[in-house]
């Protein structure tokens, strides 16, 4: 960004500098108020109060602060200064041929924005833009541009702006579910649909769903508010896009790697597995409790149970596994989201023994001590890729969107996914 240096003319202007996109000349359409042209005239035009100028400072310019007309595009032209309040006000000129003035939503520069209700801002990565005007609506994960994103396709065409894809799932994962017209309009209707390899996977693979781990899927997923599902957000983003980041390793089954390529008809680029770094943080109070109980157990004695935080699990689901933990008589940490899913009476069970925690971990720190030995999960791909990033053994419990995939694809790899200890098995038993 440009920096416009004073011409020293007065003290207070020495060695200033403002920034060049800033203006001072307001549009004449946008602004109103009297313009008091006596310059300190009384009614007979002798001059009264002296130094008075022309009142150009004194005059309003309109905001927008409703911005009620939707769907329609703009870009800001100026960023200019406003002598009536202390923010800095944007000029917009909208697709339309309208003009408005609205509040300098920083850190934005000149870039486009959309006429709308809300004010929302969205960072838009690799250009340092900001969207601005995205509407909101509720949703489950109470982000307000979650169910929005895939129309930004709209704005970054008008824009002529790159975008690229971030897939969290495995390639094999996606491979599944196939290219982008089968994840907007899938002829898969049935629960055995998905319990088949799909017929544009050209070689053997077994992955695939199992009957209940789809049937359970359909009783946990709830109905989209928005009426979009996430299967068609997916399939709109990756056919618009430029493209496409997974979160895999060319390393660990690069077939799928070429066959998406195949299947989306544009670039395919693994990302690696993004490990986390498990360097301690100042004041993390919730480790600092959880490792004085780790620190106390044997080494690699420790089954560590973690289920996701999205998925809600049924109370019998629940009181089943809490039963096979008392009775393994191993030790174990649990992590759940709220004390409404310990079964009665189970924390004073397993004092001394167990551990359950309610909310969030760190998730990393706990798998990387040296008393966890073996990795209770729901399967989730970057939970696996945690677990197995630091040598921990899964468990698998697959519950919810395509953690019965990973547990295939993990299974065909021949990893060790079997008990921490073989002393486990029998005392279950």
């Amino acid at each position: 960004m440009a920096i416009h240096l004073y011409k020293t003319s007065t003290p207070s202007t020495r060695n200033g500098a403002v920034d060049s996109q800033v203006k001072s000349n307001p549009r004449n359409n946008l602004i109103y108020g009297q313009h008091h042209c006596g310059k300190g005239r009384n009614a007979r035009g002798i001059i009264t109060v002296r130094h008075r100028g022309g009142g150009h400072k004194r005059l309003y310019r309109k905001i927008d602060f409703r911005r009620n007309t939707k769907d329609i595009y703009g870009r800001i032209v100026t960023i200019e200064y406003d002598p009536n309040r202390n923010a800095y006000i944007c000029l917009i000129h909208y697709g339309d041929g309208e003009k408005r003035y609205i509040l300098h939503p920083r850190p934005s520069s000149v870039i486009a924005v959309h006429k709308d209700v809300c004010a929302y801002m969205v960072v838009v990565l690799c250009t340092e833009s900001v969207v601005c005007g995205l509407e909101s609506h509720t949703s489950r994960s109470n982000s307000p541009v979650a169910h929005h994103s895939f129309l930004l396709f709209e704005l970054v065409e008008y824009l002529d702006i790159c975008t690229d894809f971030f897939s969290i799932f495995s390639a094999a994962t996606l491979c599944f579910f196939g290219p982008p017209s089968s994840l907007i309009k899938d002829f898969r209707s049935t629960p055995e649909d998905f319990t088949r390899l799909p017929s544009w996977i050209p070689f053997q693979s077994n992955i695939a769903f199992r009957y209940h781990e789809i049937t359970w899927y359909g009783e946990k997923i709830e109905e989209d508010p928005t009426g979009v599902s996430d299967s068609i957000r997916f399939g709109y983003s990756i056919s618009q896009c430029d493209a496409v980041f997974v979160h895999s390793s060319p390393d660990f089954k690069p077939e799928y790697l070429g066959l998406l390529r195949d299947l989306y008809g544009k670039p395919v680029f693994p990302t690696g597995f993004l490990l986390t770094s498990t360097e301690d943080e100042v004041g993390d109070a919730t480790w600092v409790g959880i490792k004085k109980w780790l620190d106390k157990q044997r080494v690699s004695s420790v089954v560590y149970a973690a289920l996701g935080t999205e998925a809600s699990h049924r109370p019998a689901d629940l009181a089943e596994l809490a039963h096979g933990l008392e009775k393994s008589e191993v030790p174990f940490f649990w992590v759940l989201r709220n004390d409404s899913q310990i079964p009665e009476g189970f924390v004073e069970r397993i004092k001394g023994r167990g551990m359950v925690h309610n909310g969030w971990v760190p998730q990393v720190k706990i798998l990387s001590h040296d008393s966890v030995g073996g990795f209770l999960t729901h399967c989730g791909w970057n939970s696996l890729v945690e677990g197995l990033g630091v040598e921990r053994v899964p468990i698998f419990f697959p519950v919810l969107n395509e953690q019965g995939l990973n547990t295939r694809l993990i299974v065909k790899k021949s990893l060790r996914c079997h008990q921490v200890d073989t002393q486990i098995l029998k005392k279950s038993k």
